[in-house]
């Protein structure tokens, strides 16, 4: 979700995602909790960082480290390429943003695009100047590492 988003824009993208746990950074708590009771849905925030204040909310608030799994083993179940791998959110300059369901085999695809059209080795370094809310960041710039 776009780190900018406040008020309505923020509240109709995670409403139409029908996101029952949100994490994000502590700086970012407070953005929620203030749209949390048009958020039904919505059950659980969890902050990555130490969080100051625990503004009033409805939702339960709660450091992420308190539900991190303890296993180190691999994880049994994989998704299907067709899964819902996440939802990307336009921009919202023709109304509320939209937000588009992208598989994993679109995302792999995306990815290894890339890398057949700028191989890469283990040894490169790759940036992005796009945040990671953009499609073509977590496609492009992320994924297509993993996948070297």
């Amino acid at each position: 979700v776009n780190t900018a988003l406040r008020g309505e824009f923020l509240r109709h993208q995670i409403a139409d995602s029908q996101a029952a746990i949100v994490i994000c950074e502590a700086d970012y708590v407070e953005r929620i909790a203030q749209v949390a009771d048009g958020l039904p849905e919505m059950q659980l925030i969890l902050h990555r960082t130490h969080l100051t204040k625990v503004p009033e909310c409805r939702a339960r608030i709660a450091p992420l480290d308190e539900h991190r799994g303890r296993r180190d083993d691999a994880i049994e179940t994989k998704p299907n390429p067709w899964d819902l791998a996440c939802i990307v959110y336009t921009s919202g300059t023709t109304g509320p943003s939209k937000g588009c369901m992208l598989s994993y085999n679109y995302m792999c695809n995306l990815a290894r695009l890339q890398l057949r059209a700028g191989p890469a080795t283990e040894n490169d370094i790759t940036i992005t100047p796009l945040p990671l809310f953009h499609m073509n960041a977590l496609c492009v710039g992320i994924l297509s590492n993993i996948m070297v």
